[in-house]
């Protein structure tokens, strides 16, 4: 099985491509203790459905304000192409623009 897709700080691809029954793993890093949280824009297209998602403390100390890791795990089901787009944010500050956004162009190819 391909190892999945998942790129890490100051990797981050516009594009990247996935064979169909490939996981597409996102991991993004943030800040833990700050209230911000990376979250999609919008659902994923139905040939890349969210399978799962977490955040991961990854201090080792534990101290709150180290750094985290959001991981996003999606299924490659269908053959064809699907924009994610992940917002850094304050989920309860409206009209408040991300702090950061990023956007990665998935191809799923059939096997």
């Amino acid at each position: 099985e391909p190892a999945p897709f998942a790129p890490r700080a100051g990797q981050w691809p516009t594009e990247v491509q996935a064979t169909v029954g490939q996981p597409v793993i996102v991991r993004l890093p943030g800040t833990a203790g700050t209230g911000y949280m990376w979250q999609l824009a919008s659902p994923p297209c139905a040939l890349l459905p969210l399978a799962f998602s977490q955040q991961l403390e990854t201090s080792k100390d534990g101290r709150v304000g180290g750094p985290s890791e959001w991981v996003f795990t999606f299924t490659a089901d269908t053959a064809g192409t699907c924009n994610l787009t992940f917002q850094y944010l304050r989920p309860w500050e409206r009209g408040v623009p991300p702090a950061e956004t990023r956007t990665l162009a998935v191809t799923v190819v059939a096997p």
